[in-house]
């Protein structure tokens, strides 16, 4: 159990590696999940729909075609396999999500890599609402960690916008 189990008691003006800060924020919420990540995707997504509907508006627009409005995710752990394979993303970097969703990836490699800046593009307004949604949620449950996350100018974003026209 990484959520609850082998956890530190912080003192204070220790300096902490923000995994380690989100187990700590999230062990006393969220006991059994397989990581950090996933205490932290449990809190912030738990009333959130698995795939949004898109709008009327977005269908007569064209914007998704036939059946390219079907949503899928990236697994938490096979994101962080993919992350691993190409060596994380670097120091000062930037992650860019295309078609980001409910923001989950970008969340994840946001929260567990060192990237500078993570942005997400989200065509659908549903999705993209989703994402911003649970971006609020992290700065006003969990502000400590929220603030930790940005030191050094980090940055984590969502861009309603389609990515052809970017």
């Amino acid at each position: 159990d990484v959520c609850s189990s082998d956890l530190p008691d912080p003192s204070p003006g220790r300096i902490l590696p923000v995994s380690l800060l989100a187990k700590l924020h999230l062990a006393s919420l969220v006991g059994g999940a397989e990581s950090p990540y996933a205490c932290l995707e449990e809190n912030l997504y738990a009333f959130a729909p698995y795939s949004p509907a898109i709008t009327r508006k977005e269908k007569d627009a064209g914007l998704f075609p036939e059946h390219a409005a079907t949503y899928g995710e990236v697994a938490p752990t096979g994101l962080e396999m993919l992350l691993q394979h190409v060596g994380g993303v670097p120091k000062g970097m930037a992650f860019l999500d295309l078609g980001s969703g409910l923001g989950k990836a970008a969340l994840q490699a946001f929260t567990s890599t060192i990237a500078l800046q993570v942005v997400g593009i989200e065509l659908s307004i549903t999705r993209h609402e989703g994402a911003v949604r649970a971006l609020a949620s992290l700065a006003r449950r969990f502000p400590t960690l929220a603030e930790q996350l940005r030191k050094g100018g980090r940055h984590l974003e969502f861009q309603h916008r389609d990515v052809l026209q970017t």
